[in-house]
C-alpha cells in the first residue's frame, strides 16, 4: 500500500467510525436483529481499522516476521468478517419470516465463513515491502476476494428476491457495498498498494446509519406515556358509565 496515503484515509475513517461508535452507543435503540447486526458492524469496523494501522506499522518497523504474519492474517480476517456479517444484514432485511430455507442458508453462510477462516490461517501469505509500497497477497489473499464475490452475488440474489422492496431505504448500503465493492477490488487490482476497503466500509456504516429503521426512544417512551393515560380514561369511563347502569 502506499503508506502515505493509506495513512490519510485510515486516519479520517477511524475518526468518523469512533464518532459513529459514541453516537450509537449514546442512543437508546429497541433490540432487533438489524440494530444489533449494525452496532456489531460499527465496532469490526474500528477494529478493523487499527488492524490495517498494525499491518502498516509491523511491516515498516517490526522485525519479526512471525508478528508481521500473524497481524496481517488477522486484518484478512476482519475483511472476511465484515462481509458476512454485513450479508447476514442483507438476509434479515430481504426475508422477514424466519422459515427452513432462511436458517438453511444461514448456516450455508456460516459453514462458508468457517471454511474461509481456515483458508485465511493456512494458505500462504507473502508481503510486499520496498520504495514506501506495502501490501500483502498470495492465495490468503486470493480467499478474500473470492469470499467476497460470492457473498456479493448472494446478496444480490436476495435482493432479486425481493425486488418489490428495491425502492426502500434499507437497500441503499446493498447497492453502495456493490459498487463501492467493485469499485475498491478494480483499484486494487490495477494498484495492490492502495487499500480502500476499511474506508469504504467506514462511508457504508455512515450511509446504514441514516437509513437503518432507529425509532428514538424518547418519542416511543412518549407515545407509551400517552397510551398509558388514554387507557386509564377509558378505564375510568368504563367505571363511571357502569356504576350509571347499576
Amino acid at each position: 500500500m502506499n503508506v502515505n496515503v493509506n495513512l490519510a484515509f485510515l486516519s479520517l475513517s477511524i475518526l468518523y467510525i469512533a464518532f459513529l461508535n459514541v453516537m450509537f452507543l449514546k442512543k437508546g435503540h429497541i433490540k432487533t436483529f438489524e440494530l444489533d447486526t449494525f452496532g456489531k458492524l460499527i465496532k469490526l469496523n474500528l477494529i478493523g481499522i487499527l488492524l490495517e494501522f498494525g499491518c502498516i506499522f509491523t511491516i515498516k518497523y517490526s522485525s519479526s516476521e512471525i508478528l508481521i504474519e500473524i497481524v496481517n492474517r488477522l486484518f484478512l480476517l476482519y475483511l472476511v468478517t465484515f462481509v458476512f456479517l454485513f450479508s447476514l444484514y442483507v438476509f434479515s432485511i430481504s426475508f422477514d419470516k424466519v422459515n427452513k430455507k432462511n436458517n438453511t442458508l444461514r448456516m450455508i453462510i456460516m459453514l462458508m465463513y468457517l471454511f474461509s477462516v481456515f483458508l485465511i490461517f493456512y494458505l500462504k501469505l507473502d508481503i510486499y515491502n520496498k520504495n514506501n509500497i506495502i501490501y500483502s497477497y498470495g492465495p490468503s489473499t486470493n480467499v478474500v476476494y473470492i469470499i467476497s464475490t460470492i457473498c456479493v452475488i448472494l446478496c444480490f440474489v436476495s435482493m432479486i428476491k425481493n425486488y418489490k422492496e428495491l425502492k426502500s431505504k434499507k437497500y441503499l448500503p446493498l447497492f453502495v457495498f456493490i459498487i463501492g465493492g467493485s469499485v475498491v477490488a478494480l483499484i486494487q487490482k490495477i494498484n495492490p498498494a492502495l487499500t480502500l476497503a476499511t474506508s469504504m466500509e467506514a462511508y457504508l456504516l455512515m450511509i446504514m446509519y441514516h437509513t437503518i429503521e432507529n425509532p428514538d426512544m424518547k418519542i416511543l417512551e412518549e407515545v407509551h406515556r400517552a397510551k398509558e393515560i388514554s387507557d386509564n380514561a377509558n378505564e375510568e369511563k368504563t367505571m363511571f358509565l357502569y356504576n350509571m347502569t347499576n
